[in-house]
């Protein structure tokens, strides 16, 4: 024991401080690496618990293999599959985009409804050449991001390194952590490792429930519709819906002026289907999922979209409610679970003398 301020410390709370401060150092030094890192946890966390199922029947490291590919293999698919019928679509609708907000522009100056207010200082012109730039970027966006899905290859297969042994070395990992805590602690520690793994892993699950369920009901209704953009339409409706409240509100102008020329029948069964598939996700599945598998009020998801999207970019948008989640839990177990037991041991003396 050495004492410290008058107190006496243990050598392991010293050393678990050293270990605590350079962690931060390292994240601060080492952004990029901490982010993979980051993202390697929460996905590991998300699928540890089939692989903690299959370990009954099998070897670890056989039912992380197993779990692995077969996770790789459903993304692989899938993503194969949607882009496959969307890219043909995905690339028209980014060429001929400027000319279909052009010629709203006129239709909307040449309106009889417009000549007939006799409004002439408002600046369509400019009002809709800011609408093209802002959507046409967001479209661009998109495009770059699905093409940049292709590269970077050796920081995913790194990655995927990380995911591997935080699967496959989930126990020793965890002892190795709680050796650096106090034994006073160590119990409770675990236990809140064990809350943060079970929020992340519910984050994956939750939000993957809700862009799939906007992709399908797009996809499925606007195909059904014969939409020409059905395919592209749905894609960006769910990459978008990642930013909650604003992203599905760019998402509905975006594809209503890609369709505009196709008619007053398109562009209202397009607007039906996207109003219809974020009543199906607000509605049923993001309260179910989210509520279920993450326990985190909205206001809470919306602070981490935005945070995360401003300092850590896409990433940041992606796994910011991941990054909350871990943040809540430790303020409830550190902070307000400590109020709360000193209140429940002694008394709140005010409402004993009411």
């Amino acid at each position: 024991m050495i004492k410290l301020f008058n107190n006496e410390v243990s050598l392991s709370t010293i050393l678990f401080g050293l270990f605590f401060v350079l962690c931060l150092f390292f994240m601060c030094t080492n952004v990029d690496v901490a982010i993979m890192l980051f993202i390697s946890l929460v996905f590991a966390c998300s699928l540890n618990p089939i692989v903690d199922k299959l370990e009954k029947k099998m070897p670890r490291p056989a039912a992380t293999c197993i779990v692995l590919f077969g996770a790789l293999s459903i993304l692989g698919i899938l993503f194969t599959f949607i882009f496959m019928l969307g890219a043909y679509q995905i690339s028209e609708l980014i060429k001929e985009y400027p000319n279909y907000v052009k010629n709203l522009n006129e239709a909307v100056k040449g309106s009889a409804l417009f000549q007939a207010m006799g409004i002439t200082k408002i600046d369509i012109d400019g009002m809709t050449a800011s609408m093209a730039s802002s959507t046409e970027g967001a479209i661009d966006y998109i495009a770059g991001l699905i093409k940049g899905m292709g590269s970077g290859f050796a920081y995913c297969l790194t990655g995927l390194i990380f995911l591997f042994f935080f699967m496959q070395d989930k126990k020793s990992i965890k002892e190795t952590v709680l050796n650096y805590f106090p034994v006073s602690i160590k119990e409770r520690t675990e236990e809140i490792i064990d809350n943060i793994s079970s929020k992340m892993g519910g984050y994956v699950f939750a939000q993957t429930m809700a862009v799939l369920s906007v992709f399908v009901v797009n996809a499925v209704g606007l195909l059904i519709l014969q939409n020409p953009y059905a395919i592209s339409i749905a894609i960006i409706a769910a990459i978008l819906d990642i930013v909650p409240v604003v992203g599905p509100a760019i998402a509905i102008v975006i594809c209503l002026v890609g369709v505009y020329e196709f008619g007053a029948k398109v562009l209202i069964t397009t607007l039906i289907v996207m109003v219809l598939a974020q009543l199906v996700e607000n509605n049923f599945v993001r309260p179910y999922a989210f509520s279920k598998l993450m326990d985190l009020h909205p206001t809470i998801i919306f602070l981490s979209l935005i945070l995360g999207g401003k300092y850590f970019g896409f990433i940041g948008v992606l796994f910011g409610p991941a990054m909350a989640a871990t943040i809540c839990v430790l303020l409830d177990e550190l902070y307000v679970r400590n109020i709360r037991e000193k209140e429940e041991n002694v008394g709140i003396p005010a409402k004993e003398n009411d």
